[in-house]
């Protein structure tokens, strides 16, 4: 979809994403820019185009996924802007200056950070338009010096302990938040985070491969929805991506309605969004409900006929949209209507005489329905509900109607 990522440059996906991007939980609304941004050779300028009121977020994560800072429509307006981003290690970083040579500071917890766009694909007849808001999003290194991406990400080992070679590269390049110090002595208590993996005894990588299977687990159980909490078969996601609890830059919310308190709780949540919806938005960017059964407590499968009537507008100041995802995967059912969402801003969206508006699932088209249908796979599957600039006065007492089994 994006090609080769790049270091200090943007990288645009030109089409939505599809099934065979094999991303968990993709976003069909938008379209995706990336870049991998390395401020160990100094700070980055950006430049933000006007996109005419059209919704964006550019959001900004550092090597553990925590949303550090937000720039787009709900933060900082959609007219041009010109920013700074600095990194750790420099002396900007400490100082109190909110701009610099004419530009805002946005301040970097790690000298590795991530940038991710997502520009709105409502209401566009050529996405031409689109590509060239896109193009208007520019990074500009202050070194312009070639870097490779092996060693700014380190080892991509595909062997048995993979995941705990990249972890001990990881800690030591990349120091996770103060908050996290005691996850980092224990890790180190393995002799992980010196960068001397090939050191480590037999007995140690025997107990560290047990858990990691314990841990994948549990965290296919959290994945799949059986130990959350649920009403009418829907469970919230909207403190979900709340476990940044260390950095709070541009648009981010410094608020304990907004942050997991609990430090155990708060590692556990950034696992289980790795895990079904990785570089999700805070919930006031973008608030998500996700369901795995019918009114009646039985898991959804594309075998029986499903509707589910929204009574009212869900409270999105953007969009909203309902998408259906194949399970355990998370990922876009590929169907021949290459249909995978129904959206507040789709042009032959029905509504119902008293303004509500039905959603059928079902894996077959079912008789007489010709609108407000989404193609399920013949299995299990998960609808997601997104609501992308939520309203922050209602989107806490709002709730999702229950999705009804209809099979005759």
């Amino acid at each position: 979809m994006f090609g080769p990522v790049k270091v200090n440059e943007f990288v645009h996906a030109r089409r939505p994403m599809a099934p065979e991007d094999k991303f968990v939980s993709p976003n069909v609304d938008v379209l995706f820019s990336i870049a991998i941004m390395d401020l160990s050779q100094g700070p980055i300028a950006l430049e933000l185009p006007d996109t005419k009121q059209r919704y964006y977020v550019l959001q900004f994560l550092d090597p553990w996924t925590n949303s550090f800072a937000y720039l787009g429509k709900r933060s900082t307006g959609t007219e041009p802007g010109s920013f700074l981003i600095v990194g750790p290690d420099d002396d900007l970083s400490s100082s109190a200056l909110e701009t610099f040579d004419g530009r805002k500071i946005v301040r970097s917890p790690s000298k590795l950070a991530v940038a991710v766009l997502r520009i709105a694909i409502a209401d566009v007849d050529d996405s031409s338009d689109l590509h060239e808001m896109q193009n208007g999003f520019v990074l500009i290194p202050s070194i312009k010096k070639t870097v490779r991406e092996e060693a700014i990400v380190g080892p991509q080992s595909m062997g048995e302990y993979a995941f705990w070679e990249q972890l001990d590269w990881a800690i030591s390049a990349y120091p996770p938040s103060k908050s996290e110090l005691r996850f980092v002595n224990q890790v180190k208590s393995f002799s992980l985070g010196t960068r001397n993996f090939n050191k480590i005894s037999s007995l140690k990588l025997q107990t560290l491969k047990l858990l990691e299977n314990q841990g994948q687990i549990w965290l296919e159980k959290q994945a799949t929805g059986f130990n959350e909490t649920q009403i009418d078969g829907w469970n919230s996601l909207i403190d979900l991506f709340n476990f940044n609890r260390d950095h709070f830059g541009s648009g981010v919310i410094n608020s304990k309605n907004w942050i997991i308190e609990n430090l155990n709780d708060a590692v556990e949540h950034r696992a289980i969004a790795a895990r079904i919806g990785l570089w999700g938005n805070h919930g006031y960017e973008a608030a998500f409900y996700q369901a795995f059964e019918d009114k009646n407590g039985v898991r959804l499968e594309g075998k029986k006929i499903y509707q589910l009537v929204l009574q009212n507008p869900p409270p999105a100041k953007a969009f909203w949209s309902v998408t259906n995802y194949t399970v355990p995967d998370f990922f876009l059912y590929d169907n021949a209507e290459q249909k995978y969402s129904i959206s507040s801003y789709d042009k032959d969206l029905k509504f119902n005489d008293d303004g509500s508006i039905t959603i059928i699932f079902s894996h077959e088209r079912p008789d007489g329905v010709l609108g407000n249908w989404l193609p399920t796979p013949k299995g299990f599957f998960r609808p997601l509900l997104s609501l992308y600039h939520p309203d922050l006065q209602k989107i806490r007492q709002f709730w999702p109607s229950s999705i009804q089994d209809i099979t005759f």
